[in-house]
């Protein structure tokens, strides 16, 4: 069971982090792309989705042992990975499978309510191939349901009184600069930078993961 408060404080020092982090991203309005691809999805019902999904997740936090997701969820993250190394040369193509993305936004929103890394990665990958998105364009699409699911978890969290609001925002300024930089980077770069950093993070979080 999740009933060790460090680990508590530390998911939810996270969280402010990644709020801050991808409402910046937002508010920037520097991804032409990423703009252009928030107008070709049903964002608002993805949005809410993603929202009432991590609310879900956060409400059963101290009620589900993480131990099965500890275990799963490197696996996921490696798989994740692989799929950003091999995507280059073969195409994934599920747009005839669309309909299954309604609900697997909204077990990402409940996966990154109850446990969270990886979360930015897995909904990248959704749009990539379920909306045949460019990786920039799945990138800034993330970016808006991974702050819906983080401001539901946050909102939750705050309410119950468990955000250490001292450390997080201190963690915050970097979690805006990273941001800005990353955008600005994300923006001239393009695949040539995402890609790869895609793969490191996967790969570093699923370790980080199994050593914890």
């Amino acid at each position: 069971m999740i009933n060790n408060i460090d680990t508590t404080h530390i998911s939810l020092i996270t969280l402010t982090i990644l709020i801050i982090s991808s409402l910046s991203w937002l508010v920037l309005r520097t991804l032409k792309e990423g703009r252009k691809a928030l107008t070709d999805i049903n964002k608002n019902k993805y949005f809410i989705l993603s929202f009432i999904g991590s609310s879900a997740g956060t409400l059963m936090v101290s009620r589900l042992s993480d131990d099965i997701l500890r275990t799963l969820i490197p696996i996921l993250l490696i798989s994740v990975a692989i799929f950003f190394v091999l995507n280059r040369q073969v195409k994934t193509d599920l747009s005839n499978y669309i309909v299954l993305l309604t609900p697997l936004i909204f077990l990402i929103g409940f996966y990154d309510g109850f446990f969270g890394p990886g979360t930015g990665s897995f909904f990248v990958m959704l749009f990539l191939v379920f909306k045949n998105q460019t990786l920039l364009e799945s990138t800034a699409t993330s970016k808006l349901l991974n702050f819906a699911s983080n401001f539901a978890a946050f909102i939750i969290f705050a309410v119950q009184g468990y955000v250490i609001w001292e450390l997080g925002l201190i963690m915050a300024v970097g979690g805006i600069s990273g941001a800005y930089l990353g955008s600005k980077s994300a923006i001239k770069i393009g695949d040539k930078l995402i890609r790869p950093i895609l793969v490191v993070v996967s790969i570093l979080l699923s370790l980080r993961i199994l050593t914890s």
